[in-house]
């Protein structure tokens, strides 16, 4: 079942101190939200994809504009929660994929196995965490702390929820723990940029090494000299 990916692109990002609005931050030569929306389109079970910009974001609107195949929905850009039931409802029925802007590591792998998780638990929502012990090795920012169990752990931007339920009081959902915590780093401060880059650098040598082994480790040394 396709679902409606929404990614979130309206806050004013007040901790980052950039002088660009926050989800076109660069991060790796890309602008940030590029990175997301790349993720999703490539993300097999998302349909249909929306971006939900605000006052706080007109040149992120203007940029998201030219992109094919999105939809873009204007909200308050004055609170996250009422921001996502807004877009929701404007939207209509059916399985939502909520996304934060600020996700640029997301891969389209990580999106398809949470998806996989939401259908098979059966809930009418899910949230992704990732144990603070394992996202504190990075050193990266964090705004929000769950007690889970007696441990700790990290909200990392994503949630997916029906539609019909965005107006009950209590929605009962799945706590998916992520044990990979590189994916969903969080770019809210300059200190996490630097981060988030020096992650994408080594996934890029490693794709190299790999594409040299492909391409050349079969070959023994000084064959054809």
């Amino acid at each position: 079942m396709a679902l409606t990916a929404i990614v979130m692109a309206g806050g004013k990002g007040e901790r980052l101190k950039a002088d660009v609005e926050k989800p076109l931050l660069m991060v790796g030569r890309k602008p940030m939200i590029r990175r997301v929306i790349e993720a999703l389109l490539a993300s097999p079970s998302v349909g249909k994809l929306v971006v939900a910009v605000s006052p706080n974001t007109p040149k992120t609107r203007e940029y998201v504009s030219g992109i094919r195949g999105i939809e873009l929905l204007e909200t308050s850009g004055n609170d996250y929660h009422e921001d996502v039931k807004d877009v929701i409802r404007k939207v209509g029925v059916g399985h939502f994929l909520i996304v934060s802007a600020d996700l640029p590591l997301l891969s389209p792998e990580a999106v398809e196995k949470i998806i996989r998780r939401y259908f098979e638990k059966k809930k009418p929502a899910l949230t992704v965490v990732v144990p603070l012990d394992e996202l504190s090795v990075y050193g990266t920012s964090t705004t929000y702390v769950m007690r889970i169990g007696g441990e700790n752990y990290v909200p990392c931007g994503i949630n997916i929820i029906d539609g019909s339920e965005i107006n009950q009081n209590y929605i009962d959902e799945d706590l998916y723990i992520w044990k990979d915590p590189e994916v969903f780093i969080n770019v809210n401060t300059l200190q996490d940029l630097l981060i988030a880059e020096g992650i994408l650098r080594k996934r890029e040598r490693q794709s190299n090494d790999q594409q040299w082994i492909k391409s050349y480790g079969g070959v023994q040394l000084g064959q054809g000299l």
